[in-house]
């Protein structure tokens, strides 16, 4: 009955909200690989410019190891972000995990807004997650 059970109740297992839910899911997933991206290639600026400032052309000899600790972090929080492109959960646990270690290791006191934005993309993981189940229900 169009999306109406006889005694005036939405049915549950539609499939327009199957594939609304989907496709929504679809778009966050893609939205967060894209954002994973875009993040990849402003977080990679900064990585380049600092590889070229401490270690290619350095003007009083290598860096202490601090700087050898926070390269290392800041290139696996690139490899996380491109990790999470082609595979999300992974990618979202490797960027976390080296975003907290990044920022703790130079000793951040600016905003939480810097750090936090490498959230973005798993927030949009999340939800496209949460409509894949949804849509899931929906099937049942």
């Amino acid at each position: 009955m169009g999306g109406m059970e006889a005694d005036g109740s939405a049915e549950t297992g539609s499939p327009n909200m199957r594939a609304t839910s989907t496709d929504a899911g679809w778009v966050f997933t893609w939205l967060g690989r894209g954002l994973a991206a875009l993040l990849f290639a402003f977080w990679g600026i900064f990585f380049l410019e600092h590889l070229g400032e401490w270690f290619l052309a350095p003007e009083a000899g290598w860096p202490p190891p601090a700087v050898w600790l926070a390269q290392a972090l800041h290139l696996a929080m690139l490899v996380g972000l491109a990790l999470m492109i082609v595979r999300e959960g992974p990618g979202a646990v490797a960027t976390v995990a080296a975003t907290a270690a990044f920022f703790l290791a130079i000793g951040y006191r600016g905003s939480l807004a810097l750090p936090l934005v490498n959230l973005a993309p798993i927030a949009c993981f999340s939800i496209a997650r949460r409509l894949g189940r949804v849509a899931g229900e929906a099937q049942a």
